[in-house]
This record gives structure tokens, sequence and C-alpha cells, in this order.
């Protein structure tokens, strides 16, 4: 099932599913701007696709066991987490700043209910350097 327009270069996509149905997030890779989907689970087909950040990219989707979704992605060099559910993107936060663009954030639940841990490449002194933050969202 294509979930983006056609003339859409779209790249680096991710997927997390929950009992009610399927996120997919991806970067444009032409045209700034990373976009989510919603595949509903009994039809398997899109509901709908939006662009949810117009200068966002390489975003990452998770799901947890209750099934809250969250998404991770990079926005003006800030790595950047929201809430994401039927209706769409929620309310997001700013969470690191980041001088490397060209890989997505890791977004993954924790082991309790609002509890995610996000992982980032940034780059330092000439080399790559791996970072994490655990949050606790409401």
């Amino acid at each position: 099932v294509i979930l983006s327009a056609n003339i859409v270069k779209a790249v680096s996509p991710s997927i997390a599913c929950t009992d009610q149905g399927c996120f997919v997030a991806w970067h444009q890779q032409q045209r700034a701007g990373a976009s989510v989907a919603f595949v509903d689970a009994t039809s398997g087909k899109p509901v709908w696709h939006k662009r949810f950040a117009a200068t966002g990219s390489h975003p990452s989707v998770a799901s947890a066991p209750s099934g809250d979704v969250y998404l991770a992605w990079i926005d003006g060099k800030r790595i950047t987490v929201g809430s994401l559910d039927r209706s769409g993107v929620g309310p997001h936060s700013e969470i690191a700043l980041t001088r490397w663009e060209h890989s997505p954030p890791v977004i993954t639940a924790g082991a309790t209910r609002g509890e995610w841990y996000v992982a980032w490449l940034d780059f330092e002194a000439g080399k790559r350097e791996p970072y994490g933050a655990r949050l606790r969202c409401q």
C-alpha cells in the first residue's frame, strides 16, 4: 500500500503497531519534512497520512504494551519527541540539540507507562558519539 504521494521521495521509514493499527513515519528527502500515516488493523487500509513537521527529518516511531505511541525526530538540529494517536501527532517537546542530522533517533518504550528511551548519534571533536535520554511523559 502506498502511503504517500507518488511525487514524494520518501526515505527512512519506521513502523510501530498497536491493536488499533499501525503507524508508519518517514522523511521526505527532496522537499524537507516528516510525515506519518495510520493504517487500520481491521481493514489493512490507510486511514490518513499527514506531514507533521515541515522542517523535520528522520522520524522513528515506537509503541508501548499499553497502546501508547511516541515519535522521535530531528527538527532544526533538535531531537524532538511527541505523542501519536489515531488523530495524529499530539504535544511534542524538544529534548536535546544535535549537530549530526544524518541518522534517525531511536525510541523505545520503558517498563512503566509514560516512560520512553531515546538514543541518537551526535558529532563531537571529529567523531560520532552515541547519546541517550530517559523520558517520563504524562
